[in-house]
C-alpha cells in the first residue's frame, strides 16, 4: 500500500487499539483474525463501539487443526 502512496499503519498488539484510533482515522482497516492478547470478535466489538463507519477486511490464516 506504501509503493502506491498509501499511508500504512501497523500494529502487532491488539491492546493498543483504542489508543491508535485516538490519534488516528483510517479509512479501511484490515483486520487478522488470528492475534495474540485479545479474543477475536472482542477488537471487532471495540471497532463498533466506536462508530466508525469505516470498512474493516477480516482475514485469518489459522490452520484447520
Amino acid at each position: 500500500a506504501e509503493g502506491v502512496g498509501l499511508h500504512v499503519q501497523i500494529m502487532t498488539d491488539p491492546t493498543q487499539l483504542e489508543e491508535s484510533l485516538s490519534v488516528a482515522d483510517p479509512d479501511v482497516i484490515t483486520l487478522d483474525m488470528d492475534m495474540p492478547g485479545r479474543h477475536k470478535l472482542e477488537v471487532l466489538g471495540v471497532l463498533s463501539a466506536r462508530q466508525l463507519g469505516r470498512r474493516v477486511i477480516i482475514i485469518s490464516g489459522t490452520p484447520p487443526e
